[in-house]
């Protein structure tokens, strides 16, 4: 249930890198084969030896924009609720071990991260330049459904869509005005922080909060002391944190429970999950794995990496810090046994398992690159936002990276010559060639900084 959601953040982060917002509109055929209404039933109509491409009632291929694909994943996940108001588990999220809850489990951390896509969604949509988006006629009405509040009738709504697009659809397409649709979306991402901030906080009941992310295949929370015991996730913590369901004083919260119940520096730093002490068949085969082996409560570096850039995101630089170092501590570690890189997972020993893993080391790239030196971009133009520490800098006082911009590299690097920590500091002068730039408004650097045969931009920070 997590795949509407990976296309959102990447494209979000393709048009940030090059404010190429054409791209929304290229067109695209839709994938079809039997299987319809979320894979629940087939289409007994469909010819196998077909092309596999969704047609009009009128028998032609229908084609919908870039920006249509990723409205229809999320606008229908939103309407795809359990009983308890979350998006539904299914077979799995992220974590592919959680596959045993498909008839009642819920996602609740899913359903934050997809809060995200949604307000994702509504910036592109206002930032591409277009006054009005057309979509095919039956996803408009299903954006324009106002029933937030009951799962039951939200789920009516989507199998009414379902149906209505099982076979074929009828090609007639509405124009919609964009602030309208924008306006829609960020309602739809503000029910779901709501929702969570006011249904999914659970204790210990010794003063310690955190998020609970899911239901069971028995309509069960999962999360929260049960049976006398804790029982936290990681995962759970990580999206509402980082797309904003977390106000400050719960990340806070979240990061002192991680903390107390998750937190194993000789093997890593932070765990997937506390022991269920159980083999736990109405939630996943993740339950049968041996406590401290992959998705049961080893410290899963993908997770723990995210883990590390929310907390970043959220402007908790040291906290994030702590997570990432612990992993690379361990790493480098006689006990790690890795080879150069990041492993899946650290076991129950504190041993590297898998010695590449790319989720985890793509986000450990993003993380370093864009949140510890600040390297992003906004709508194709470049922005500096650095939040290293102290303890990153080198006995010059300085820390560079390589990055590129529009397929050229150049080299960064920032002077810390007071020792300061994030948040202590702002650039105050940047040279690039020898020559003093002024930083435009919201710290986006010129393009002049770019000029010659190899780039580098010096910023000091004060």
């Amino acid at each position: 249930m997590d795949h509407g959601f990976w296309p959102v953040f990447t494209v979000d982060l393709y048009l940030n890198q090059t404010g190429d917002y054409d791209f929304l509109f290229e067109k695209q055929p839709y994938f079809k084969d039997r299987m319809i209404l979320r894979g629940e039933r087939f289409d007994d109509k469909f010819d196998p030896d077909s092309d596999p491409k969704e047609l009009t009632e009128s028998g032609n291929v229908y084609q919908g924009t870039v920006l249509e694909h990723l409205l229809t994943e999320v606008v229908t996940q939103f309407f795809d609720c359990g009983i308890h108001g979350n998006m539904r588990l299914r077979g799995a999220d992220w974590n592919d071990a959680l596959d045993m809850a498909s008839a009642k489990g819920e996602s609740v951390a899913f359903t934050a991260a997809y809060a995200g896509a949604l307000t994702m969604l509504s910036s592109m949509i206002r930032n591409c330049g277009r006054d009005e988006i057309t979509v095919f006629e039956e996803l408009i009405e299903l954006i324009c459904a106002d029933e937030y509040d009951d799962p039951a009738a939200k789920r009516r709504l989507l199998i009414e869509y379902e149906e209505s697009v099982a076979t074929s659809i009828t090609g007639s397409m509405m124009v919609m005005d964009a602030e309208k649709l924008a306006s829609h979306l960020d309602l739809m991402a503000e029910h779901i922080k709501k929702h969570i901030r006011e249904n999914e906080m659970v204790t210990d009941g010794e003063g310690s909060r955190w998020f609970n992310g899911y239901y069971d295949n028995d309509a069960q929370r999962v999360e929260g002391t049960i049976n006398g015991a804790v029982r936290m996730m990681l995962t759970s913590q990580v999206f509402t944190v980082m797309f904003g369901t977390a106000d400050d004083e719960a990340v806070r919260d979240v990061i002192r429970a991680c903390d107390k119940y998750l937190y194993a520096p000789s093997l890593g730093g932070y765990r997937l999950n506390t022991d269920f002490h159980e083999v736990k068949m109405n939630m996943g085969r993740a339950f049968g794995f041996a406590y401290g082996e992959k998705e049961n409560g080893a410290v899963f570096c993908h997770m723990a990496v995210m883990y590390a850039f929310a907390l970043y995101n959220r402007g908790f630089a040291k906290e994030g810090y702590k997570v990432f170092n612990n992993l690379f501590t361990q790493s480098m570690s006689e006990d790690g046994r890795m080879y150069p890189g990041i492993p899946e997972y650290f076991n129950g020993t504190g041993r590297g398992m898998y010695p590449y893993l790319t989720g985890a080391a793509s986000w450990a790239v993003l993380l370093v690159l864009t949140k510890m030196f600040g390297v992003s971009s906004v709508n194709g133009r470049l922005k500096l936002d650095p939040a290293l520490l102290a303890c990153q800098f080198d006995e010059n006082c300085s820390a560079s990276v390589t990055a590129y911009r529009k397929g050229r590299p150049f080299v960064l690097t920032y002077v810390n010559p007071g020792k300061l920590d994030a948040g202590s500091y702002k650039i105050v002068s940047i040279t690039a060639g020898g020559k003093e730039l002024v930083p435009e408004e919201g710290g986006f650097i010129p393009e002049e900084a770019f000029e010659g045969t190899d780039p580098e931009i010096i910023c000091e920070l004060g």
